[in-house]
């Protein structure tokens, strides 16, 4: 098991013994968020991703060369097992139907499309047992990590998004540029919200950062 004391004093894993947690999406945001979750000591986490690992993602997710060809769920797999940790994985694309009467209390979004993300946010806002859905946006030089807590934030959500159809597919993730560090800051920063969340100190529902010039802000709906 991952050695956690040196963290402890500020993420109690403990807390977590009867939470579940789902990540949909393991690419550049989402493989780095169940590594991060997985270094925090927590194992009771479930990933959905249909894709498989390629040569042009070990630059900007948490893969190795030695998985190309890999389904990227049981790659991040061999992470968690490597390390002694449990975590489910699904290979197959997630929506609506996926996880209409499944029971979650913490869920990451790191979807590539705007609409996918429409749909499982509309989903698990209906969802009874989710306590905080956290949705992950990337470009090549910023960032953009939105909370929500149960329905009453799904229209604040909505204002967020320009859901035109054509739109979507090329401001998905901000741009077809996708840079390692960036994913790396957009994986913190969502994992942080959680962590905060947790700790009674979540008073904001927005991360926008910045890396060029480097700029971090938080606002509320």
């Amino acid at each position: 098991m991952i050695d956690i004391r040196r963290h402890q004093g500020i993420f109690n894993a403990s807390n977590f013994e009867d939470k579940k947690i789902l990540v949909i999406g393991c690419g550049a945001i989402g493989s780095k968020i169940v590594t991060s979750l997985i270094k925090l000591g927590l194992e009771n986490i479930t990933v959905y991703d249909h894709d498989k690992v390629e040569s042009h993602n070990i630059a900007n997710q948490d893969f190795n060369i030695n998985q190309i060809g890999m389904s990227k769920v049981n790659a991040i797999k061999d992470f968690a097992t490597a390390n002694e940790a449990n975590i489910k994985v699904h290979e197959e694309k997630c929506n609506r139907d996926t996880i209409k009467d499944s029971v979650f209390h913490y869920a990451f979004i790191a979807v590539d499309t705007l609409e996918g993300r429409k749909e499982l946010i509309d989903a698990l806002t209906r969802n009874i047992s989710i306590e905080l859905i956290i949705e992950t946006r990337m470009g090549s030089d910023e960032v953009q990590i939105n909370s929500l807590n149960g329905r009453q934030h799904y229209k604040d959500w909505l204002k967020t998004i320009n859901f035109d159809k054509e739109m979507v597919e090329v401001s998905a993730c901000g741009s077809p540029i996708s840079f390692g560090l960036i994913s790396d800051l957009s994986a913190m920063l969502a994992v942080n919200m959680l962590i905060h969340y947790v700790n009674d100190k979540l008073y904001y529902n927005r991360i926008s950062a910045f890396s060029f010039p480097l700029e971090i802000e938080t606002s509320s709906y």
